[in-house]
């Protein structure tokens, strides 16, 4: 595992939840710094806002691979479809990669309870399913950033 992986695992639960550290981390790599990083990525934190959807550290992710690879004028250009091909080729590169190593996608699956109830929530904070989700923060960060690695 990376530092920024490692920092970025560390730092959860201090303060950013999981999808904000994942970018943050990534950002920092690539020196990328605004106020709007954590601030985009705070609704995919807890598997889509605690809704059961996608794990937050992967959304981060993929939200750090288009902040640094994404397009900057979606204009229908031929450099604008060729931007596009290749951000969805990170992205297809960070998903592949978490659903082989850990099976699933979904936060509720992976951190075994379901954060939309009161139930789950506990649950969670009994399991000491933070360290479950420390280990897809890390994997996250690390895999935006081999995905990222041509990029300045």
């Amino acid at each position: 595992m990376s530092e920024a992986a490692e920092e970025a695992a560390r730092t959860f639960g201090s303060g950013p939840l999981c999808a904000e550290v994942v970018v943050l981390a990534v950002a920092r790599e690539k020196g990328l710094s605004s106020t709007l990083i954590p601030a985009a990525a705070t609704g995919f934190c807890s598997g889509l806002a605690r809704t059961g959807g996608p794990c937050g550290a992967l959304l981060g992710a993929v939200l750090a691979v288009s902040c640094v690879a994404g397009r900057r004028a979606p204009d229908g250009s031929d450099q604008c479809r060729e931007e596009l091909g290749d951000t969805y080729g990170r992205v297809q590169e960070v998903v592949t990669g978490f659903t082989e190593r850990f099976g699933r996608t979904d936060c509720t699956g992976l951190c075994g309870c379901d954060l939309s109830t009161a139930e789950g929530s506990r649950r969670y904070r009994e399991s000491n399913a933070y360290e479950r989700c420390r280990r897809f923060i890390r994997t996250g960060v690390d895999l935006a950033l081999n995905a990222l690695e041509d990029e300045a």
